[in-house]
């Protein structure tokens, strides 16, 4: 009789888990297009401030000008706007999934097409957090579980378009795997955690100065960030197994593009240009982590 009552409870909160998926998967759809456009920007700017006396005074009034004719950007400014005709969306055109299925990934405007990427993203967030909570409940591991997805799956997407790793969301992963091991929400204690951090990162950067240009400084980071949700033994799977995968998608990519005679990707996957390696350590640390967890579990 339980069992028959909690069905309904059950379905009620997977439901509400799909939803609030969809949703955070709409935002990081923002994050991964405006995020390296930010901080593109921010670099500008900072050359711009150092250069600026060398700028010729009759044309220092017109790059101020310039300047503040720009747009504000950041996460929440500009509001939602077709990249093609740059109307702005309405409310019924940023319901995640649905307004993309529906406009059938094209702006009604102009045409403009809208990414694919924007729907799987939104559709595998969604399904992720669903079935997370699923098995899990709503419990404190399986805010942690989404948190890491929700966290890792703009990291691997930002280093495929720009091959950075922003700094201050690899913090976020570290940090917040310190917080659920001291909270005893990861059964990794909090002692082998930061022992995790400080080894992996201690060791990728000794590798990364012994061998300069094989290994970026992001990707140490990274490592390290994942290693705080593993014990110490699962973090050298980690290891192992996002050096295997990134060995993949290079021959994998490198082939493809052979075949397909440079009409498939052409923009990194060659072997005389430097790899993004941090969608293979992100698709690695959630294998190894669900792996761990599943055993602990069961």
């Amino acid at each position: 009789m339980l069992e028959i009552l909690q069905t309904p409870a059950l379905w009620l909160t997977t439901t509400v888990a799909f939803f609030f998926g969809a949703v955070i998967g709409s935002f990081l759809n923002v994050v991964i297009d405006r995020y390296p456009k930010i901080q593109q920007r921010e670099v500008n700017d900072a050359v711009a401030s150092m250069t600026n006396h060398l700028i010729p005074p009759e044309l220092a009034c017109f790059y101020e000008h310039e300047s503040k004719k720009r747009q504000p950007l950041s996460l929440a400014l500009p509001a939602s706007h077709c990249d093609g005709c740059n109307r702005p969306l309405s409310w019924y055109e940023n319901v995640p999934i649905i307004s993309w299925l529906l406009l059938r990934g094209k702006c009604r405007t102009c045409g403009v097409r809208i990414p694919g990427r924007v729907l799987w993203v939104e559709l595998f967030c969604a399904t992720y957090a669903a079935t997370v909570v699923w098995f899990f409940g709503m419990t404190p591991f399986a805010v942690m579980a989404c948190l890491v997805l929700f966290v890792a799956l703009p990291l691997a997407l930002i280093d495929m378009d720009t091959q950075e790793l922003p700094d201050p969301m690899v913090y976020i992963l570290l940090w917040a795997g310190l917080l659920f091991s001291a909270g005893g929400v990861s059964r990794v204690s909090l002692q082998t955690a930061v022992v995790n951090a400080v080894f992996f990162y201690c060791l990728l950067w000794s590798v990364s100065r012994l061998m300069p240009g094989k290994l970026g400084g992001g990707d140490v980071k990274l490592v390290a960030a994942f290693s705080v949700y593993l014990t110490f033994h699962n973090a050298l799977y980690l290891l192992i197994l996002s050096c295997v995968l990134g060995l993949v998608f290079v021959l994998g990519g490198w082939l493809a593009n052979k075949l397909s005679r440079g009409k498939v990707c052409t923009k990194f996957y060659s072997l005389r240009i430097p790899f993004p390696f941090g969608p293979a350590i992100c698709l690695g640390g959630m294998g190894v982590f669900w792996w761990q967890n599943i055993r602990w579990l069961l």
